[in-house]
């Protein structure tokens, strides 16, 4: 009977071990590819103008650049190049949330990101065999970041003279 109980015992160790694995396997699946998280972010910047972006633009492009954050951290890629990205990531985000909102300062953290997205995507990463789709997105979010500071420069600006060095200032023409 001793040895019954012992093997008992030691089945029991091996479900709940068996169950623990399972659960980690599950909640790395559920951790998003580089290919999704760039979807989302491409589908989360409206086309035509950006500025100002509304609350819920914000949030949506902050929910994917929190999933680029979390898969940046185990990502097949340099240390020194995680670190660029997880600081362009979140210096789109600072900026996102800046009081006052700063279009141009903003845009040009979405354009600092981007290009060091290109060069994580230029890695040679372990599970993605063909990186053309990858390449397509950052292609297009580069798109949408052009065609921003276009609808900037078509913006007309104020009328008369501006701030305390009026229209032949520094901003002057």
């Amino acid at each position: 009977m001793d040895k019954q109980n012992k093997k008992e015992n030691y089945l029991q160790k091996l479900l709940g071990k068996r169950a623990k694995a399972q659960s980690t396997d599950d909640s790395l699946n559920l951790k998003k590819d580089l290919e999704n998280i760039l979807e989302d972010l491409v589908s989360a910047f409206p086309e035509g103008c950006f500025c100002p972006p509304t609350s819920a633009t914000v949030a949506q492009i902050e929910t994917a650049l929190n999933d680029l954050l979390v898969w940046s951290t185990s990502a097949p890629i340099s240390q020194s190049l995680k670190l660029k990205l997880q600081d362009t990531i979140n210096a789109v985000k600072a900026q996102l949330d800046a009081n006052p909102f700063s279009c141009c300062d903003t845009i040009k953290a979405l354009q600092a990101f981007a290009f060091v997205l290109l060069q994580v995507i230029d890695q040679p990463l372990v599970g993605i065999p063909f990186k053309i789709h990858l390449q397509n997105l950052a292609q297009q979010l580069q798109t949408l970041f052009s065609d921003y500071i276009a609808c900037l420069a078509c913006e007309p600006g104020p009328v008369g003279p501006t701030g305390t060095t009026g229209p032949q200032g520094n901003t002057g023409a």
